[in-house]
């Protein structure tokens, strides 16, 4: 049983030296062998071996499962059978034909660890490490024996490869990347389970070949930016306008809502909160500013491992309830940021109305803002004079004529309003 190895993703002195109690995120740029994801030590040990990376990758990012097909085999004792290749052994070349020239771009990776093989310390092949004295030699162990019937001294990775595939060794999983680009199943298979995810079913027949097309060609233009695909497709005419025969709604969790919260806001629900504290005189203290929504995480249907394993997002009124007490808080919280915030690019509910406009001073500027909310909470894109404004009008009017308040409590409303509606607090 040998230790697990791991190479380091940078030399260390390309490393950052930080304290141990930073927290703060810190960049650093890998070696030219790796490649993303693909090359992480959480990738590499999660499929321990070069068919394991492929086939995931083929799976995930290519749409394109490995499937045998139905055949009969030769027996046991047939040559064919008994080839050492897989490649070209009867029974496992109908998938391994495919499967072994795409694992060897990860032929310098180690299986069963995440250690890349320098090739100035790993050639190709070493004839010293074919003799079986140095098996016990810590590089040879990457080299094939002397006691297999072809190949001693090779590097393992190099065992039955064309010299087309020895060429995919030197270009390492960066290669794979560009391969699955260039064939434009990268970009297809993105999409596909991009609309899998947001629309709760695959494409059908009709969107294939009018939408498919459109969505890849905007993702490629984006730099294969995701974010920008999960608008493109949250912003198509089929999401838009809905479907009958996608997924049941599911309402948001604990952790959900409060990203949600942060991203339409900009600020979590907080207040303060009396905690258990070993250090206080009683036992208890009182923070000032506690995540309500981790505090009430349990109560908003978020396992605890210990009586329940999984999160119950049923409808619920103690949801409702609690949802709403998050949406007042950070509404209130993103209306005073955006009255004291004198650039408007920069505020989240009053972006194109100044804080003291109504829809009687700015009907225009009205109309185009809560079309820009609608987009930002909902993810509905509506023109300013759609139909789906008008409430929000109307409910921004009353707000403000209320007794005492200001044209900022009927956008605070309108925030509430938005934040508590079932097309945000569901998916």
């Amino acid at each position: 049983m040998t230790a697990l190895e791991v190479s380091p993703p940078a030399p260390p002195e390309a490393l950052p030296q930080i304290p141990y109690d930073d927290l703060t995120w810190h960049e650093y740029a890998r070696g030219d062998e790796h490649s993303g994801v693909l090359t992480t030590t959480a990738y590499l040990l999660r499929f321990p071996t070069a068919r394991a990376r492929v086939s995931q990758f083929r799976i995930g990012m290519m749409c394109r499962p490995f499937t045998p097909v139905v055949a009969t085999f030769p027996g046991p004792n047939d040559e064919c059978t008994r080839e050492p290749n897989l490649a070209k052994r009867c029974g496992c070349r109908n998938c391994h034909a495919s499967i072994e020239p795409m694992g060897a771009w990860f032929g310098r990776w180690i299986e069963r660890g995440a250690k890349y093989l320098e090739p100035s310390i790993f050639p190709p092949f070493d004839p010293s490490c074919a003799d079986r004295s140095r098996r016990d030699d810590a590089r040879c162990r990457e080299y094939v024996p002397t006691a297999a019937a072809e190949g001693a001294g090779s590097l393992l990775g190099y065992l039955y490869r064309t010299p087309y595939e020895q060429k995919r060794i030197d270009e390492g999983p960066r290669g794979l990347v560009h391969a699955a680009i260039a064939s434009g199943e990268l970009e297809r298979c993105t999409v596909a389970t991009a609309w899998q995810r947001l629309m709760g079913r695959p494409m059908r027949e009709a969107e294939v070949s009018a939408r498919m097309p459109e969505l890849e060609r905007d993702f490629e233009s984006h730099h294969h930016s995701y974010r920008e695909l999960v608008r493109a497709v949250a912003t198509s005419p089929e999401a838009q306008r809905g479907d009958e025969q996608a997924r049941t709604p599911r309402r948001l969790g604990a952790d959900q809502l409060r990203a949600s919260l942060v991203e339409a806001t900009g600020f979590n629900w907080v207040a303060p909160h009396v905690v258990s504290d070993p250090d206080s005189p009683n036992g208890r203290s009182e923070m000032p500013n506690a995540d309500m929504i981790e505090v009430l995480a349990g109560t908003l249907g978020r396992a605890n491992y210990s009586t329940t394993t999984s999160d119950q997002l049923d409808p619920a009124i103690t949801f409702a309830k609690l949802a709403g007490d998050a949406a007042r808080s950070s509404c209130r919280a993103s209306v005073e940021a955006d009255v004291a915030e004198a650039n408007a690019s920069r505020r989240r509910i009053l972006r194109f109305v100044s804080p003291r406009d109504t829809s009687a001073t700015n009907a225009d500027g009205v109309h185009r803002n809560l079309a820009y909310l609608a987009l930002r909470f909902w993810g509905l894109a509506v023109a300013p004079d759609a139909a789906e404004i008008a409430p929000l009008v109307t409910l921004l009017d009353r707000a403000t004529r209320a007794q005492g308040a200001t044209p900022a409590d009927g956008w605070r409303a309108v925030c509430i309003a938005l934040a508590t509606d079932p097309k945000f607090l569901t998916y």
